[in-house]
């Protein structure tokens, strides 16, 4: 019976798939709420996708050894956080994309969701740049 489900719930999944980056991760994330399998996460459904199923190759079962093959390649340090880094890379990317420092998104962002501005809360006279 158990084989019977994952062999539908597969197969629906699979009609998510377009091709693209995106749909690959809905259907990893289809994939992964169907089967209802407790302890399966992006790593395992991902490789499940690629290696078992075959359905994309757009998806990459991430683990330690990206970590420590990026390490030995210097694009993070040992005191690094890798994921940390990338996140700040992927702002400052986007800040430059639309012409403003990170700190400045990063206000805005704030300024978003409601939150008071913490650039604002501790500038000083000197700094404030309406001032």
């Amino acid at each position: 019976l158990r084989k019977i489900q994952v062999a539908r719930v597969i197969r629906e999944v699979a009609r998510l798939h377009d091709g693209t980056l995106g749909s690959a991760r809905r259907v990893r994330t289809a994939l992964k709420d169907g089967l209802e399998l407790k302890g399966m996460g992006d790593k395992q459904v991902s490789h499940l996708v690629t290696k078992w199923v075959g359905l994309t190759t757009e998806l990459v079962p991430l683990d330690s050894r990206w970590e420590t093959f990026l390490m030995e390649q210097g694009v993070f340090h040992k005191n690094q956080d890798p994921k940390y880094t990338l996140l700040e890379d992927l702002v400052r990317a986007l800040a430059a994309e639309v012409g403003v420092t990170p700190a400045h998104l990063d206000d805005a962002i704030w300024s978003a969701v409601g939150k008071k501005t913490p650039a604002r809360e501790h500038s000083t006279p000197a700094l404030d740049e309406n001032g």
